[in-house]
């Protein structure tokens, strides 16, 4: 049987999952549901191989999780951002947000 080899998930619209997931060999996923829906959120999924910091600090009204990595000695920071559609005004967020990250790490996914 072929298995995948994913180091790293990033996901959108992850629908409440009971606020616990379980996946063999994974770490416990990063997530922000959202609020005042039953639907909705982002979760960040990583391999246990894979070291994980969760960055609580980047989240700055944005749907969004942000996690910085360390895999095969390559470190970098990974998020997983939702915007609605159509929605103008949330396209200026992650902008700012990836400056600020920017100005404390060197890689950004």
């Amino acid at each position: 049987m072929n298995r995948l080899h994913i180091d790293v998930a990033l996901l959108q619209e992850i629908w409440h999952p009971n606020n616990t997931v379980y996946i063999n060999n994974y770490l416990s996923p990063i997530m922000k549901l959202r609020q005042g829906s039953q639907g909705g959120g982002v979760a960040i999924i990583t391999h246990q191989k894979v070291r994980t910091v969760y960055l609580q600090e980047y989240v700055a009204g944005l749907e969004a999780v942000w996690a910085d990595i360390m895999l095969d000695n390559f470190r970098m920071v990974v998020g997983s951002v939702y915007l609605p559609p159509g929605d103008l005004s949330a396209l200026a967020l992650p902008d700012t947000v990836v400056g600020k990250i920017l100005c404390k790490h060197s890689r950004i996914r």
